[in-house]
């Protein structure tokens, strides 16, 4: 089945503070996610904009979205609804963030089904 990544930058780069390397991992960590939400295939969008000196990171999917048990628990280190994985994707992500001086959330998709993770990091200095 396949599956679309489709990224909106309206406003242009928005350089945040960070190890690139960690980032891309968290990023990988986060589409990989999305992609094994949507087992039927469908479409991942991510969004990158300003918010109050932040780089806001928006990366939705269309796939079922979170069950209350996942609401609660998907940072938690070895929880994990998959059948295959360790559960530790996110809580990784969500140190590695942190770490950075950001934020990672998850919630259910605003308008419809799916999810969405919520990454905020501080923007790098002129």
């Amino acid at each position: 089945t396949g599956v679309t990544c489709r990224v909106v930058v309206p406003e242009g780069p928005a350089p945040a503070v960070g190890d690139p390397r960690r980032f891309r991992q968290v990023m990988l960590n986060l589409l990989l996610n999305a992609r094994d939400a949507m087992p039927e295939g469908g479409n991942i969008d991510v969004g990158v904009t300003r918010e109050a000196g932040s780089a806001l990171i928006v990366v939705r999917d269309h796939g079922a979205g979170l069950d209350p048990a996942a609401d609660k628990h998907a940072f938690e280190p070895f929880w994990t609804t998959k059948e295959k994985g360790g559960g530790l994707g996110l809580a990784l992500s969500r140190g590695i963030v942190e770490e950075m001086g950001g934020t990672l959330d998850l919630q259910g998709h605003p308008q419809g089904p799916g999810a969405e993770a919520l990454l905020v990091l501080p923007l790098a200095k002129d």
